[in-house]
């Protein structure tokens, strides 16, 4: 990924359409790539930051029957906890 000037670019319309269309590594998977690209955005190389979002989806899924204000404030806690954005 950090050799990738596509996912180094953020998510952006030719990154988009290029996550769509790419396949030359003998898989076709562009949520992968979708979701690489805005990491890349926030964390850069900064390779902590990429399991926090993970972190954050997992909260999400497990809070669905919770209010979206619980899960906002863990995902804040853990931004603020991991030191990314500090």
């Amino acid at each position: 990924m950090y050799q990738n000037p596509v996912v180094q670019k953020g998510l952006t319309w030719e990154g988009f359409r290029w996550a769509l269309i790419y396949g030359n590594i003998g898989h076709w998977h562009p949520l992968t790539w979708l979701s690489l690209m805005p990491d890349h955005q926030v964390y850069g190389l900064n390779l902590g930051g990429y399991p926090l979002t993970n972190v954050c989806f997992m909260q999400q899924r497990r809070s669905c029957s919770s209010s979206h204000d619980a899960h906002t404030e863990n995902c804040a806690l853990a931004v603020q906890a991991s030191g990314v954005f500090l």
